[in-house]
């Protein structure tokens, strides 16, 4: 593969298109790539992974000075190392607590913004780093800037969850996605430094962390070492014997989140 060429340019355009896409979408995209460029796609899953490697390190070399990156990030709520790689803006934005993902999100106006700040504060507030479906919604009256209907505001929620910036898990609760939390890594870090965990293991960011007694965080998926049907795993540092949850989440054991005077869930328990 050359040095940087047309596999390299269809490629990041495929990304630009998608903006994050799980390993078996970026492998299709690979494949397509090869198509297009008279590329041999190769047969072999590490030969596969190779080829991606170094199409992504290739094309990050041309992204440093714009201050764009892709990169791979995995999701929380797996035992699975579920992957995805996702086209990231790296410049510090942890200084701008009222501009958000402006930046990043150039489909959303101001209010949508502002409401979606809302949701990310009291996620980050809960201990389970989620919210009710019901309490996200109701947090879109307190928008100063042009507070919605509550039939405005589910579909706000689900335009955020179809483009990837936060999810829904299995019981319809909103939780930060995978992209929210690869993008926004510097404004999560300054906005909500005590509610955020450094896994003990990978050393990365974690928001739905597995805590130990003795206090160590982890990645579900990284104290599961990517296996999804383990149960229990001992602790590295103290050897204690830790119950794997079926999805990432801090338990109730561990310190509360720091309030900061924000709107509280029980503000707007009521709906419209």
């Amino acid at each position: 593969m050359r040095e940087y060429g047309d596999e390299h340019r269809i490629f990041l355009q495929g990304m630009m298109c998608r903006g994050i896409a799980d390993y078996q979408e970026i492998l299709k995209l690979l494949q397509c790539v090869c198509v297009r460029c008279n590329l041999v796609f190769p047969n072999e899953k590490k030969d596969q992974a190779r080829m991606l490697v170094h199409i992504v390190q290739q094309i990050n070399t041309k992204l440093d000075p714009l201050g764009l990156l892709i990169d791979k990030v995995i999701d929380e709520d797996n035992k699975a190392r579920v992957t995805y790689f996702g086209l990231f803006n790296k410049i510090d934005r942890s200084q701008e607590a009222t501009e958000l993902t402006k930046k990043a999100m150039v489909n959303y106006n101001p209010g949508e913004l502002e409401f979606l700040k809302l949701v990310v504060e009291n996620i980050m507030d809960n201990e389970d780093k989620e919210l009710e479906s019901i309490t996200a919604i109701n947090l879109s009256r307190h928008v100063v800037s042009r507070p919605f209907k509550a039939l405005e505001a589910e579909s706000v929620i689900q335009k955020l969850v179809d483009d990837q910036w936060l999810k829904r898990a299995m019981d319809k609760s909103i939780r930060l996605s995978p992209r929210f939390i690869g993008e926004m890594e510097h404004y999560l870090k300054e906005n909500f430094a005590e509610e955020i965990h450094a896994c003990a293991l990978c050393k990365k960011i974690v928001i739905r962390a597995v805590l130990c007694n003795c206090s160590k965080a982890f990645h579900l998926y990284c104290l599961a070492s990517g296996d999804e049907t383990k149960e229990s795993q001992r602790c590295p540092k103290c050897k204690f014997k830790i119950e794997l949850p079926n999805q990432g989440i801090v338990l109730p054991s561990r310190s509360q989140a720091k309030k900061r005077g924000r709107k509280t869930d029980s503000d707007s328990s009521d709906s419209d």
